[in-house]
């Protein structure tokens, strides 16, 4: 599994950006990321942009350690949510992630 700009949870992503609004009870589909992870036993890739803005390194922490077999951890940097698959760097990250899923 190779994970690209992951938030460990919608909810919790949500409540970040609008701390002012209730978003925690407001959300039907919560997308508990991190949750999933933690029962699932793959091989697992991380792939961040060094400065998202939009999935902060506070939301993506929580999907690393959720991973039990954590095989690569790239941060691209530079680049921001949305211009990392145009970073020369992320074409690399994502190869050597792929590779490094794929080896048993």
């Amino acid at each position: 599994m190779v994970l690209v700009t992951p938030f460990d949870s919608l909810k919790e992503l949500a409540a970040a950006h609008y701390p002012w609004l209730p978003v925690r009870h407001l959300l039907r589909h919560r997308m508990e990321t991190a949750h999933t992870l933690r029962r699932l036993h793959v091989p697992a890739a991380v792939i961040t942009a060094d400065n998202d803005t939009v999935v902060p390194a506070a939301r993506s922490a929580p999907v690393r350690e959720a991973a039990k077999d954590l095989r690569a951890d790239f941060r691209i940097k530079n680049v921001g949510h949305n211009d990392i698959y145009n970073a020369l760097d992320f074409t690399a990250a994502l190869v050597n992630s792929v590779a490094a899923v794929s080896d048993d």
